[in-house]
């Protein structure tokens, strides 16, 4: 199982541990990426004053594997992280709200690629387009115990006044908005948490323990979405929450110790501006 936090971090990617095979690295790769040559989405013509999107990306390694990766011994064997399949968003602001264009799927184990296609008005082509998705998978807390609680009554009284809907940021996911609200709940001490490592002096403690952080995080947005959008995801267009159930109790307790296996949650999101047709 993948050990997290990550025993290394680069600019484009988290290298993890496995719990049973010393020489297996699993590579998560932090930005989304063409599936195939060097543009995610192209556009073909229309009549009707229309254009239509095609598209791949991937999540993971593509077929020229993850490159050079410094300092990773001959024997290492890597493999990118096993994220389930997922849903896959693309959208465009349209007037005061968003037009969604496409809908897609991951592929899941491996590159983890999603294909996807719409069409829009020939004038939208000049706004930028969104891709969101939030990705999963198990693994088990190395080295670490998380712990956290909170006011479930200061979070529900909260939930109404967030900008959903008509009133959000035509660009923000809903995990956006309730990492913003659970940030708050944290600094006004609704909300605790609390991350231990077994050895804070080692190098790195300061990293492995906001990966953690933002892991928890992660993880009560996750509860919160579940509870009152249970048809969407973190990765969902914040403005397509049409109503929330605010009623039902979101267990807010976090109990992770050292060994642990726990929900490894990433939401990745990249903006698409080519314009090709």
């Amino acid at each position: 199982m993948i050990l997290s936090p990550a025993l290394a971090v680069l600019p484009e990617a988290r290298l993890y541990a496995d719990s049973n095979d010393p020489e297996l690295i699993y590579v998560d790769m932090l930005q989304p990426a063409p599936a195939q040559g060097s543009s995610v989405i192209r556009w073909l013509p229309l009549p009707e004053q229309e254009a239509y999107l095609v598209g791949e990306v991937r999540f993971g390694s593509g077929a020229n594997g993850f490159g050079h990766i410094p300092g990773l011994p001959p024997s290492a064997r890597l493999l990118p992280i096993p994220w389930e399949i997922a849903p896959v968003f693309v959208w465009y602001r349209q007037g005061d709200g968003i037009d969604v264009v496409a809908r897609g799927k991951t592929s899941g184990f491996g590159p983890s690629n999603a294909v996807f296609n719409g069409s829009v008005p020939l004038d939208s082509m000049n706004t930028p387009l969104f891709l969101a998705a939030e990705l999963v998978c198990r693994a088990q807390i190395a080295g670490a115990t998380v712990t956290g609680k909170g006011d479930s009554g200061e979070l529900l009284a909260a939930l109404p006044k967030l900008s959903f809907g008509a009133q959000a940021t035509w660009d923000a996911t809903i995990g956006q908005v309730l990492l913003e609200l659970l940030s708050g709940l944290l600094k006004d001490g609704s909300l605790s948490l609390r991350v231990e490592l077994d050895h804070p002096q080692y190098k790195g403690a300061e990293a492995r323990t906001a990966e953690l952080r933002e892991l928890a995080l992660l993880e009560w947005a996750h509860r919160i979405q579940i509870v009152i959008t249970p048809e969407l995801t973190l990765a969902t267009p914040a403005a397509l929450v049409e109503s929330q159930r605010s009623s039902m109790q979101i267990p807010l307790g976090l109990d992770w110790p050292s060994g642990a296996s726990f929900p490894l949650r990433a939401v990745r999101i990249l903006r698409l501006e080519e314009r090709n047709i």
